[in-house]
Order: structure tokens, then C-alpha cells, then sequence
């Protein structure tokens, strides 16, 4: 389980190191990283990687004939890629998903259960000052959710 809230700086490469509680589990294997939904990077495990994309192809529709399944799975697939950590816990973040993310030197990894975010700093505070605890009451209460 990832969760917390760390800041990093990205080194003149574009690596970035992960937070070091996590490094074990993600040095298992390669480490998936991909554009998200919300302009920040995806990092997942191997298996967070798989249970994602098998998530993604149960849910839509059949890629080979529906053009909006076939544009959603070409938006989380076609910028992903499979890395491995450096010796000292850091990943290589590829230009076309620093670009995406509009990653700068100073980016902010965030914890969401089944993998990590990786946000440029700004961004993330942007995102963060929009956070509405009335908006969030409200999509638990529509959606019976309760913990």
C-alpha cells in the first residue's frame, strides 16, 4: 500500500528518486510509469501494473471496435513505459512524461493506495488548494460509500 505525501528534486537527467519505505516493493521488478487522468505520472509495480490493465480492459468496451475504448486505453497506454530503479532508488522519468506532467526540478510523489503520483510541485499545489471536503461529503453520500 503507497500512501504519504514527499518532495523531491529531479535531477538534470530527469531522475527522480522514490520515496525509500517503497524501494523494496518497487525494485521487485520493473516499475510502470504512465500518463494519468489528472496531468501527473502513474508509477506502478508489476503486479499493480497488471491488475490495472486487466482492470481497464474488463471495464471498456472491445478496443478493436469502439473508438473511445480504443482512445482511452491509446491515452493510458501509449506513453507508458517499463524501467528499473538505479542503485539509489531513482527512476528514470522519459521526456515525453516529463513533458506531459510539465515536471520542473521540484516535484511532489504522492501515495494512492495501489501505486504513486508524481506531480510537478506547482501542479500538485494547485490541485491541493482545490481540494473541497463539501464536494468529496457529497460524491460519498450519492455513491453510498461509507468507511
Amino acid at each position: 500500500m503507497f500512501i504519504g505525501t514527499y518532495y523531491y528534486n529531479m535531477d538534470d537527467k530527469g531522475r527522480v528518486a522514490l520515496p525509500a519505505k517503497y524501494r523494496e516493493a518497487l525494485s521487485k521488478g520493473e516499475v510502470y510509469l504512465n500518463q494519468t487522468i489528472d496531468k501527473s505520472i502513474g508509477v506502478y509495480t508489476e503486479e499493480g501494473w497488471e491488475a490495472f490493465t486487466k482492470k481497464m480492459t474488463e471495464t471498456m468496451s472491445d478496443t478493436t471496435t469502439n473508438r473511445k475504448s480504443r482512445k482511452i486505453a491509446r491515452f493510458f497506454l501509449s506513453g507508458a513505459n517499463s524501467l528499473e530503479l538505479d542503485k539509489q532508488g531513482r527512476v528514470l522519468v522519459p521526456v515525453s512524461l516529463r513533458e506531459f506532467a510539465s515536471l520542473d526540478k521540484e516535484v511532489v510523489i504522492v501515495g494512492m493506495n495501489d501505486h504513486l503520483e508524481i506531480w510537478d510541485a506547482r501542479k500538485f499545489e494547485e490541485v491541493d488548494e482545490d481540494f473541497d471536503v463539501d464536494d468529496i461529503e457529497a460524491f460519498l453520500t450519492e455513491n453510498d460509500i461509507r468507511f
